[in-house]
């Protein structure tokens, strides 16, 4: 099986404990992409995280706590450069499969 490019809502999802079916479906995708090495964020990935976690109408987490949130996935996850083939093949992956 191919890498996988993680969206932002995967890790927003798995970080909400408010939205517990999608917290769930987000962890467990998370754990077979960490342990299968399949799993892939990016840059931007990364950013929209710490944004959307730290600064939306209802905040996950502190700032520290999403430090700490990054650095687990940066250990956890190998990281995309953000390149004009990795936004086309991004692209296509949303045409392809939604």
């Amino acid at each position: 099986m191919p890498p996988v490019l993680i969206d932002t809502n995967v890790l927003i999802y798995a970080s909400d404990p408010s939205e517990i079916i999608r917290q769930d479906q987000a962890l467990r995708i998370l754990k077979h992409l960490e342990t299968a090495r399949l799993g892939r964020l990016s840059v931007q990935c990364l950013a929209e995280f710490m944004n959307a976690t730290t600064r939306s109408r209802r905040t996950l987490y502190t700032q520290e706590e999403a430090i700490q949130q990054l650095e687990r996935l940066l250990r956890a996850y190998p990281i995309f450069d953000l390149t004009p083939l990795i936004v086309l093949e991004a692209t296509r992956g949303v045409r392809d499969y939604g």
